[in-house]
């Protein structure tokens, strides 16, 4: 939150006897209790695992410590890049994350009977207290809670807003799909995409 305060100053002047008296107006702009994201090297991607482990990445999100967020979207529309500014209270919400470890959000690593999903698979990773997190999740595996906080995310992201078009940003696609691809294993447990048919 900014403050913004002016200071009236009164300054005299003696010059041949005469008194001038000079008033000033001063600016001080400064912050009071600005809310920051804990988590540092914020990223969140939406994927898809092709034929000879390609990586398609879908959409890849960066959040900064002033609550910046930037998203590259590859989607219905075409190749988009968009930036949101997060309110204090968003910022709140997703320093939860940092409450406890990525993969104590999981709440399952295998589908119910007769359940399919046929969604992306997605990677989160940030830096937490000077140690770096990553995870590969499919959103049914992940806890209620978990999943609230990056709904503030997904609204943001998914929202294709063209007011919060911008020209692009610096994205590595390269090393983001070696960081996937080395994560992706760790996780092995995450179930192949359904391929959902018409039937006529």
């Amino acid at each position: 939150m900014e403050i913004l305060m002016r200071v009236g100053i009164r300054h005299k002047i003696n010059c041949k006897d005469e008194k001038f008296i000079i008033n000033y107006n001063i600016n001080f702009t400064f912050s009071i209790n600005a809310q920051k994201l804990k988590l540092k090297n914020f990223i969140l991607t939406d994927y898809e695992i092709e034929q000879n482990d390609n990586i398609y990445i879908k959409s890849f999100s960066i959040i900064d410590q002033k609550g910046n967020l930037k998203v590259y979207s590859d989607s219905y529309d075409g190749k988009n890049y968009f930036e949101y500014k997060l309110s204090t209270a968003e910022i709140e919400e997703i320093n939860l994350l940092a409450k406890q470890s990525l993969e104590s959000w999981i709440k399952q690593k295998q589908l119910k009977k007769n359940q399919f999903f046929a969604g992306s698979r997605r990677m989160i990773r940030f830096e937490n207290n000077r140690k770096l997190e990553s995870l590969c999740f499919i959103e049914p595996f992940m806890s209620e809670e978990f999943m609230n906080i990056l709904k503030i995310l997904n609204d943001k992201i998914y929202k294709h807003d063209s007011l919060a078009k911008i020209e692009s940003f610096t994205v590595d696609f390269e090393k983001i799909k070696k960081e996937i691809l080395k994560r992706n294993k760790i996780d092995s447990y995450l179930p192949d995409k359904a391929v959902i048919t018409q039937v006529r």
